[in-house]
């Protein structure tokens, strides 16, 4: 009767015992495969107080765009402009490291479909 009895895994293992980590036969190369213009195509919300919104859409109003994402590049551009060398640095580590993160959650969603 003991002989069909599964081997319990808690205690068995031997903690000061070392494994290597398997290496892949095909190193992952999945953001390769996504074209990097994607994002162009995807759309993203972002959520802002009520009267952030306004004064952003009169901005808009009284400005020469006649589109929202117009303006907000614009804002970015000053906004980018306008920063040190070491900010600006900064800026575009951030930036590359959102742009791939974006990549990946979209690769993602497109392999569960």
């Amino acid at each position: 009767m003991v002989e069909n009895k599964k081997p319990s895994l808690i205690g068995n293992r031997n903690k000061n015992h070392y494994q290597e980590t398997p290496k892949p036969e095909q190193p992952y190369n999945g953001i390769n495969e996504i074209p990097k213009d994607i994002l162009a195509n995807e759309r993203g919300t972002i959520r802002v107080p009520l009267d952030q919104k306004i004064e952003f859409d009169a901005l808009l109003m009284t400005s020469d765009y006649s589109y929202s994402y117009e303006l907000m590049a614009e804002l970015v551009y000053e906004s980018v402009k306008s920063k040190s060398k070491e900010e600006n640095k900064k800026y575009q580590e951030t930036l590359a490291m959102l742009r791939d993160k974006e990549l990946k959650r979209i690769e993602r969603k497109k392999m569960k479909k």
